[in-house]
């Protein structure tokens, strides 16, 4: 079977590239065929996955869109190139869900809805997400085939929009765990970390919605444990100059071998978005890496810390909840090693990119014999 993803692949930081780079990666292994037409990378090839790309996004407030019609005349003729099978589409925020018609041209179609911004809040930038959410919800339930979300959250979310429960599952993100299979101490030996200091992570963009700066103004209460922070954004200069305590590191963007060594390296890893995340791929990787979590109670979060006890849920915009949930961690090294064995046991049991694909898999024989 050949698969156009619709999506964008790493070097691209974010949950969307890395779930669409392994379940592409597996299911070249169970024998398809699999293309993605993505909005930000060049054309080439990574890792035998074929990509055609188009440039043609504009990024407003972390709003994205598609210039069409220009973008969608090109979409078009990479389909009728490609002659997939199946069009599977990876949603965030974009215009192209109010083209769906044009794009599917009787081609099954798939969509996996990564965003969970179907709740109304109280600024522009929700508003905007609010309407589009809904907007989506109706195209999908018009055009397409079958849609995955990526947490019980995002499934509830679209069904309250408008969607048919019986065209919707739940495919949660995935999680390649022998990546993480180097331990504490040679992970720490590596990257010169003390093996007595407690160490908190955050990793992920640097942007309002993630909520880093209730972490970073916890620190200032925080002696016990260094902080270190990966990734990078708009606000990361901001943050650098604001929160410039001695227990803060700020190690940027780093390779995807570091970044398995951080997350082994840690005690505890931090979760303080604000926003409902759909779910958070770092969830698994810091369940991985036996590694507890702290981790605010919105969007798909709890679903996953509930399900392997892993760590402790707050609320958000709560710097104060998030000073209390470490210093009971940092105090109690039980209790982080429980959360740590409770996370670990479960992504390996539940969360493979090998069992998302053959899950996925199935959804595309589903649509195929309709």
């Amino acid at each position: 079977m050949k698969i156009l993803m619709f999506s964008y692949l790493p070097p691209v930081l974010s949950g969307i590239s890395t779930h669409t780079y392994n379940l592409a990666k597996r299911l070249i292994e169970m024998g398809h065929e699999v293309e993605v037409l993505s909005f930000l990378n060049e054309s080439g090839e990574i890792d035998g996955i074929k990509i055609y790309g188009i440039k043609c996004y504009v990024d407003i407030e972390d709003i994205y869109s598609i210039k069409t019609p220009l973008g969608l005349k090109k979409i078009i003729k990479i389909i009728e190139k490609s002659k997939p099978d199946i069009l599977h589409l990876h949603h965030r925020t974009s215009s192209i869900e109010f083209f769906l018609k044009k794009i599917k041209n009787d081609i099954p179609m798939i969509n996996t809805v990564h965003s969970s911004t179907g709740s109304l809040g109280l600024e522009i930038v929700d508003l905007i997400h609010y309407i589009h959410y809904k907007k989506l919800a109706e195209k999908l339930q018009e055009y397409s085939d079958f849609i995955i979300a990526v947490s019980d959250y995002n499934k509830e979310k679209l069904i309250e929009n408008g969607l048919d429960k019986n065209k919707v599952t739940t495919i949660r993100n995935g999680i390649n765990i022998e990546d993480f299979k180097i331990s504490k101490k040679e992970a720490r030996k590596k990257l010169k970390i003390d093996e007595n200091k407690k160490i908190v992570l955050f990793a992920g963009r640097h942007v309002r919605e993630k909520g880093l700066n209730y972490l970073l103004k916890a620190f200032k209460k925080i002696k016990e444990a260094e902080l270190i922070v990966l990734g990078e954004g708009p606000l990361t200069e901001f943050y650098k100059n604001l929160y410039s305590y001695e227990n803060i590191k700020f190690k940027g963007r780093v390779s995807d071998e570091e970044v398995f060594l951080y997350f082994s390296a840690a005690d505890i890893f931090v979760l303080p978005s604000i926003y409902p995340e759909p779910q958070g791929i770092v969830l698994m990787e810091a369940m991985a890496s036996k590694t507890a979590l702290v981790a605010t109670n919105t969007g798909g979060i709890p679903e996953v810390v509930k399900e392997c006890n892993s760590g402790i849920l707050i609320e958000p915009k709560s710097k104060e909840q998030i000073i209390k949930s470490l210093k009971k961690l940092l105090e109690d090294d039980k209790l982080i090693k429980k959360f740590a064995k409770n996370g670990y046991d479960n992504v390996k049991r539940k969360y493979t990119w090998k069992k998302i694909a053959k899950n996925t898999e199935k959804i595309y024989e589903k649509v195929l014999i309709k």
